[in-house]
């Protein structure tokens, strides 16, 4: 219906409607807090109206004040012209009804919510106005696939995780060499004999023979240092 809204721009409607429905108690009770939080309701489905209030209230005449169940007639008010309140006058095959379609997302605002007793029996009339779209927003609304009509506040916290790492390795390699040098000398000694007879020289005998033995050691030493993670998480709340 939404795609051939131009086509119905000459059924489109204003003035009063009814609709007669039963409801329980938590039904009304939804619609008298609407009343007292100023909320806008929509339609969800598309709702059979009729100009004529004695039709709606066929439909739901008044209960007994015992019944679990409530009579209540929707008086649906439309100042200007409504572009998703189809008027079906010469297209009903119900014409005595003069029924007037109001078609999903049609915004309304609770007005009233009055009771009428008659002897034992009882019904309720919920009066609604019409809350206009502005005419180039009507299609877009129509798109929307998630509507709010009440919205309650509600805290939310937000958790921002902040986690630094810090690793870090440091080694270091001490050597030590340590040298130790051995001497070994071996001594001869010559005893020489003086006589009337000529002794050749003698060779000086050889120096000692020296061994020197170097014996290195190394130490190593490996120094290993580690920091790891700090963490920190810090708590931002939304209203």
């Amino acid at each position: 219906l939404y795609l051939h809204l131009k086509q119905l721009r000459k059924q489109a409607f204003s003035g009063h409607v009814y609709r007669g429905a039963k409801m329980s108690h938590a039904d009304l009770d939804a619609y008298r807090w609407a009343l007292e939080n100023s909320a806008i309701l929509e339609t969800r489905s598309l709702q059979s109206t009729s100009k004529r209030k004695d039709v709606a209230s066929s439909f739901a005449p008044p209960l007994p004040i015992t019944d679990p169940k409530l009579a209540i007639i929707l008086h649906f008010r439309i100042d200007q012209i409504c572009s998703s309140a189809i008027d079906l006058n010469g297209i009903s095959h119900y014409p005595g009804e003069e029924e007037v379609l109001l078609l999903p997302f049609t915004l309304f605002k609770v007005v009233s919510i009055d009771q009428h007793t008659i002897g034992f029996n009882q019904q309720y009339e919920i009066l609604m106005e019409n809350t206009p779209v502005p005419k180039n927003k009507t299609w877009k609304h129509s798109e929307s696939t998630t509507t709010t009509t009440t919205t309650r506040s509600s805290p939310i916290t937000t958790v921002s995780t902040i986690t630094t790492t810090t690793s870090s390795t440091t080694t270091s390699t001490i050597t030590s060499t340590t040298t130790s040098t051995i001497t070994s000398t071996t001594s001869s000694s010559t005893t020489s004999t003086t006589s009337t007879t000529s002794t050749p020289p003698t060779t000086p005998p050889p120096p000692p023979p020296t061994t020197t033995s170097t014996v290195s050691s190394t130490i190593t030493m490996t120094i290993s240092t580690t920091t790891t993670s700090t963490t920190t998480t810090t708590t931002i709340p939304h209203s």
